[in-house]
């Protein structure tokens, strides 16, 4: 059970989450509602930026309205940065099986679960979050792109490669800066990490494939997500 004390510690500590869970939800909610404003996305093509037609049949609408046009309309699409924002989020994937490989290989090395790090585990549990995150919003589809790459309309909230790049960065970061003590090179790499999470949010913003509230609600998700793990592992 604990001295008071300590469940005092634990219930102030899972105060920073639920906050920051409160935050993204209320967040979500009024991208959804306030200054809801009807556009069109344009058809482009992915590889070259080239109009294809002027525009998809059916309008659409987003929040944020006069911000998120403002943004998208300064900046259009630009197919060179839309595919080094992609090459990046391969590197995040790539990065997430690495550690999946780490437990496995654990897992078959100590023939037990209980064996494996605990730390490790959770990091994998935050893949397994973004997974789940990836096809709810899918599904939900609380926004569309503003450009239809292709002429075809996609999910856009929250950005993917945002949460490549925030959530399953910074929670690998977080992991190899924990076992820093153990092996002096990850604390470089671990920086090495989240730079390549920053540019692939950045990169994603100057594509001009998502809104700005998509990036916006994809920092937010990720913060309260990280922030969960940063708590389970203390």
């Amino acid at each position: 059970m604990g001295t008071r004390s300590e469940r005092n510690h634990r219930k102030l500590s899972w105060r920073l989450p639920a906050v920051l869970c409160a935050v993204f939800l209320l967040f979500t909610v009024l991208a959804c509602t306030v200054d809801r404003g009807a556009f069109t996305p344009q058809a482009v093509d992915k590889a070259s930026g080239n109009v294809l037609s002027a525009q998809i049949s059916e309008a659409q609408t987003v929040g944020f309205s006069a911000v998120n046009l403002a943004v998208s309309q300064r900046g259009g699409y630009r197919p060179t940065l839309y595919k080094a924002s992609n090459y990046l989020g391969y590197l995040c994937i790539l990065t997430a099986a690495a550690f999946c490989a780490l437990a496995a290989w654990q897992l078959i090395k100590r023939r037990s679960l209980k064996r494996v790090d605990m730390d490790l585990l959770l990091l994998i549990g935050v893949y397994a979050l973004f997974a789940v995150l990836y096809v709810l919003f899918e599904k939900l589809c609380l926004n569309v792109r503003p450009f239809a790459l292709d002429g075809e309309i996609e999910a856009s909230y929250p950005s993917t490669h945002t949460l490549l790049g925030v959530m399953i960065m910074g929670a690998s970061a977080m992991y190899l800066r924990s076992a820093q003590e153990k092996r002096g090179f990850y604390g470089p790499l671990s920086i090495a990490l989240m730079v390549i999470g920053a540019l692939t949010v950045l990169l994603r913003l100057l594509s001009g494939v998502h809104w700005l509230t998509d990036i916006v609600g994809g920092i937010l998700l990720s913060a309260a997500v990280l922030s969960i793990y940063r708590t389970l592992k203390a």
